[in-house]
């Protein structure tokens, strides 16, 4: 029984990271890609299915998106700056000379 409890509690976890979808947003994705007279097999069904979850679920269209933050500012500029001196370095290393201003900035202020 203790097998069961910890196989419905590690579920329960995995499940709150997965994304949720509506029946109805799935129906419709499915009803506008299946063509009635197309066999389908099992492989071309789950991937309608999973290309559901690919696309993403239009949300209201009165979204407001809040302002970058200083830190977003700063990173964006910087990369910039950075890959225009450093073409050949890599993205990882630049993000991380970056963050590294980015905390000796801080520690002046």
């Amino acid at each position: 029984m203790d097998n069961e409890n910890d196989i419905s509690q590690s579920t329960s976890k995995d499940a709150k990271k997965t994304k949720k979808i509506k029946g109805v947003d799935i129906l419709n994705s499915i009803k506008t890609n299946i063509k009635e007279d197309e066999e389908y097999s099992l492989d071309d069904v789950k991937k309608l299915v999973s290309n559901v979850y690919k696309k993403p679920v239009k949300k209201s269209l009165n979204v407001v998106k809040r302002e970058p933050s200083a830190y977003n500012i700063f990173m964006k500029d910087e990369i910039t700056k950075l890959r225009q001196d450093n073409p050949d370095k890599e993205y990882k290393d630049l993000m991380k000379l970056v963050a590294d201003k980015w905390n000796e900035r801080k520690k002046a202020q």
